[in-house]
């Protein structure tokens, strides 16, 4: 595990000889910088001092994509005397007029991974691709898109079992509005989902955002609670009340 949070810092723009990567005391080193990086976000209980499995590596490599790359800024200070001496400290790397931050995955691979609420998936008349609308989305936990529903255009999978759940989506952004490419669509942790039959649900109130299910009652964390995440199969229709 600490050998690959260092290859995936070095990755990251992290320099060796200026962390101390390298020596008696890499280790720790490593891991102090690694967890202030989130490369060990979901990973808690891991030793990393032990044989990573493959998919605590995988979790790895995802957080380190979604970390800030950094870079290395060199300063000249002076002291009480005068005598000037150099300082050397790391940042987050920023690019742009605007002086952004950049991810390793927008850097690399021109993507970001933007979440939000799947609330509709519809086919391209005569296609076999989709177009999927994202509702509230947000980037790096900010809003996406100054808040406003996106919609993706020839999306090669049909992502319908998704529908109405959190959602994280793989996507290289649009830069004429027609070239956005959508890597994948995956759920995020954030989802409760409850199977029953309608007349298991005993009430809905859409204004309070809640509804109850064999006497359990849930709450949905949607900020607009006019619609709430309940669907009908087959045919995955909205419905508002259990008589419906």
């Amino acid at each position: 595990g600490v050998q690959l949070a260092k290859m995936l810092l070095v990755s990251l723009g992290y320099k060796s000889e200026n962390e101390g990567f390298t020596g008696n005391a890499w280790a720790t080193n490593v891991n102090v910088r690694a967890a202030q990086k989130g490369l060990y976000d979901g990973l808690e209980k891991m030793d990393t001092s032990a044989a990573l499995t493959r998919d605590n590596a995988a979790q790895m490599v995802w957080n380190a994509m979604n970390a800030y790359e950094v870079e290395y800024k060199t300063s000249l200070i002076a002291d009480k005397d005068g005598k000037l001496s150099t300082q050397i400290t790391v940042q987050d790397k920023v690019v742009g007029s605007n002086n952004d931050k950049i991810t390793l995955l927008e850097d690399k691979y021109e993507a970001k991974a933007i979440t939000g609420t799947l609330t509709a998936v519809k086919q391209d008349n005569g296609k076999t691709t989709y177009n999927i609308t994202i509702q509230d989305p947000q980037y790096k936990g900010e809003k996406y898109n100054d808040g406003k529903d996106i919609t993706y255009t020839d999306v090669a999978k049909d992502y319908s079992s998704l529908k109405y759940q959190n959602v994280r989506v793989l996507v290289k952004p649009s830069k004429n509005g027609k070239d956005a490419v959508v890597y994948g669509v995956y759920a995020t942790n954030k989802n409760t989902v409850v199977t029953a039959l309608a007349d298991d649900v005993d009430d809905i109130n859409k204004t309070a955002g809640k509804l109850e299910i064999n006497d359990v009652s849930y709450k949905t964390n949607a900020e607009n609670a006019n619609e709430l995440p309940v669907v009908t199969a087959p045919d995955m229709t909205s419905f508002t009340s259990a008589s419906t």
